[in-house]
């Protein structure tokens, strides 16, 4: 009987179609491409419209010295770079200038860290192209001491400035303007000089505008949780920002001159002539007081305000003279062999309630010989006067003048009863000044 082979199991093969499976190999091409375009042109539009890159940022001190986390201490300029930690002594005076590296370099803000002040830049940021839609973003954190801000109005980009403090209060600056902040353990205050700018307390979802003219306070004795927004000392000098008041910038040299509002009256009366004249830096309009020309004669540009018969400010309790300048250039060592030629004095003259007139100066130089024994202060004034950096940005503040003019003994009767004018100067033989803002503060309530 012959052999027969068992039968083999049948196995299931399935076929797919090779047509089905074209398509399916097409389908699953054509999602990945889309995909790709889809992360691609996602990936486009931010770097072309969303993506920043981090301002340029420098600071540069104005008196004593700056403190930059990993570095020595500053005493003239360093660079300045995302979450830096930055500080002051309670005798020093600096400004990080923070600028858009394109467009020639303008100046998108000024923070200047009064005396005894921390703070941490975490960011400072700017849209990658011009064309961008993004803002300028400059985040502080961190902070307890005064900062004084300052950005122009006119930035390409929406600015979007945030500070934080050691106790987790937001303070909002949303537009280019003059701002104040202060923080310490016992108190938040903003002073809103000319801008846009919020307050929110930590633990609190909406936060509080503050006005033009106006500030803002949170007391943590009181509520840490409320703010109360009130008016803010009164500028004496003007109803408008200093700068606000000058004309446009020009390059006419002017002698005797008016060169912006009604409130001042400047004059040179100089030979060779100096000359005062609106211009723009750094951003601001300032005006400049310049006498150059070799001169090596005494020479003085400066400008006055006045109030006729006076000021009364019997009534007040609280009166202080602020400027903020630049010294860029003075020929003399200090203030010259008498004390009295700084490259700028600020004067305040006032009567007593007997009518006695009183002049009070006080004066700021640069530049020092140490081959020339000149005195710091000159024969007439009550305080020593003060040197700072030369091309540094500074901002002077008085404190109480009331307490400043006269010893305790002769506060009763010396102290000012009526200001008859305040006035600004520049003096000595060559000399480059910029003065961007001067106010006199006052507070309105009674003694």
């Amino acid at each position: 009987m012959a052999n027969i082979a068992p039968p083999q199991p049948v196995t299931s093969r399935s076929t797919i179609d090779p047509q089905r499976r074209a398509w399916g190999v097409m389908l699953l091409s054509f999602a990945v491409f889309c995909t790709i375009c889809l992360v691609v042109g996602v990936g486009l539009i931010y770097f072309f419209f969303q993506s920043t890159v981090a301002l340029e940022g420098v600071l540069e001190v104005a008196r004593g010295s700056g403190g930059i986390s990993g570095q020595e201490s500053v005493r003239s300029s360093a660079g300045v770079a995302n979450n830096d930690r930055l500080s002051t002594d309670p005798l020093s005076q600096v400004t990080v200038f923070l600028r858009d590296q394109q467009r020639e370099k303008p100046l998108i803000a000024a923070i200047t860290l009064r005396g005894d002040t921390s703070v941490r830049l975490v960011r400072g940021l700017r849209p990658r192209f011009q064309w961008s839609r993004g803002e300028y973003t400059i985040e502080l954190q961190d902070f307890r001491g005064e900062l004084m801000i300052f950005s122009p109005k006119d930035l390409a980009h929406q600015l979007n400035m945030s500070i934080i403090t050691n106790a987790g209060d937001l303070i909002y600056v949303r537009a280019g303007g003059q701002y104040i902040v202060r923080a310490s353990d016992t108190r938040v205050q903003v002073i809103n000089q000319d801008g846009d700018i919020i307050l929110k307390p930590a633990n609190v979802d909406i936060g509080r505008a503050v006005p033009s003219n106006s500030q803002a306070l949170i007391t943590y004795a009181e509520s840490a949780m409320d703010v109360t927004v009130s008016a803010t000392y009164t500028n004496l000098l003007s109803d408008v920002i200093f700068q606000d008041s000058l004309n446009a910038p020009s390059t006419e040299q002017v002698g005797f001159t008016q060169p912006f509002n009604s409130d001042w009256f400047c004059k040179d009366n100089s030979i060779p002539q100096g000359y005062a004249v609106p211009q723009m830096s750094d951003g601001r309009t300032v005006l400049r007081l310049v006498r150059a020309e070799d001169a090596t004669s005494h020479g003085e540009t400066g400008c006055v305000r006045s109030w006729g018969e006076g000021r009364n400010v019997a009534s007040f309790n609280y009166i202080s003279l602020r400027a903020t300048f630049r010294i860029n250039y003075q020929s003399l060592s200090t203030c010259g062999q008498d004390g009295s030629e700084c490259p700028l004095m600020l004067l305040v003259e006032y009567l007593d309630k007997n009518g006695e007139l009183h002049r009070w100066y006080h004066g700021f130089y640069a530049r020092v010989d140490p081959d020339r024994n000149f005195p710091l202060q000159c024969n007439s004034c009550l305080q020593e006067h003060e040197r700072i950096n030369e091309k540094a940005w500074f901002t002077y503040d008085s404190g109480n003048l009331l307490n400043l003019l006269t010893n305790p003994e002769q506060l009763a009767e010396q102290r000012p009863i009526t200001i008859i004018d305040v006035q600004f100067k520049a003096s000595g033989h060559q000399y480059d000044i910029e003065v961007s803002d001067m106010m006199l503060l006052a507070d309105l309530g009674t003694s």
